[in-house]
């Protein structure tokens, strides 16, 4: 973000929309954001060192299942060779080998996730396996075993804040994907919508460390101004209870109000400070938690 203010202001001086104060309020906020920004990589740093820890945990409860003989049959795939009629009776197979090799890929950012998986195994065991047969009541027997020598690590080994605080990363991770997707469709329904006028170009991309806002056909000349600071104060006092997510929402939304708008010939700005980007941050306060 550092910059793009002065790279993208290179507006006609001719232009008859004077907002060139308004610029100077946008680089303030944008000043805001980039100190929020590094706070904003330090808990994304955070999430993902706590994620490489919990491979590590899942890892070494693999590991210990592994090694136990009573559980070898469930350790590899099963032999459709030997079995070809199992994918008919087990519709999602799963082994101790690919729960390991999906903790490589980073598939499960939750206990409850991986728990799910080993507890497929004894479940699909369970299903295939009859209870009239010798041999099956054995496979079977191993299966609640394996779920109980999966609980019994977990309830001796496993710290329940640790657990918690991957929930909430998931849940992190998940508003921010949907928050993005949400402003992605928005900046190309109104990319679609302004693609035949050459005064404003904007571009938004929310990333996990990144945001980028562009802005043309503003005029490079700023000055400040009472109401400008005001708003200014405003702000900064809002986002000292404010997380990362809500700043970097909040410096989108006023972005978006200096684009819609930018066609306005008769708009001052005092007006549009003090008639829409002020009622919105009035109305963006209200979501955030006192």
């Amino acid at each position: 973000m550092r910059g793009w203010l002065e790279d993208q202001v290179r507006g006609p001086r001719s232009i008859e929309v004077r907002l060139e104060p308004l610029v100077n309020f946008i680089h303030q906020i944008n000043v805001v954001a980039n100190i929020t920004h590094s706070k904003y990589q330090t808990s994304l740093n955070h999430q993902a060192a706590t994620l490489r820890e919990l491979r590590l945990f899942l890892r070494d409860i693999v590991n210990k299942l592994m090694k136990e003989r009573k559980f070898y049959c469930f350790c590899k795939p099963v032999n459709l060779d030997e079995v070809s009629d199992y994918l008919e009776v087990v519709k999602k197979p799963m082994d101790l080998e690919r729960i390991r090799e999906n903790i490589d890929c980073m598939e499960y950012s939750t206990i409850k996730e991986f728990t799910y998986d080993v507890e497929l195994i004894a479940e699909n065991a369970i299903e295939y396996n009859p209870a009239d047969d010798h041999t099956g009541r054995q496979i079977r027997h191993r299966a609640a075993e394996l779920k109980d020598f999966l609980h019994s690590l977990l309830d001796n080994e496993l710290d329940e804040d640790f657990a918690t605080l991957c929930e909430e990363i998931k849940t992190a991770r998940a508003a921010r994907a949907e928050q993005r997707e949400t402003e992605l469709q928005s900046s190309r329904s109104r990319s679609d919508s302004h693609r035949n006028s050459g005064t404003f170009r904007r571009s938004v991309i929310a990333d996990e460390d990144s945001v980028s806002v562009e802005i043309n056909g503003i005029s490079s000349q700023s000055q400040d101004s009472d109401c400008t600071d005001v708003i200014v104060h405003k702000i900064v006092e809002m986002l000292k209870t404010a997380d990362v997510d809500h700043m970097i929402r909040l410096y989108t939304l006023i972005s978006q109000v200096v684009i819609k708008n930018r066609s306005n010939k008769e708009m001052t700005k005092e007006t549009l400070l003090t008639e829409h980007i002020e009622p919105l941050i009035h109305s963006f306060s209200q979501t955030i938690p006192r």
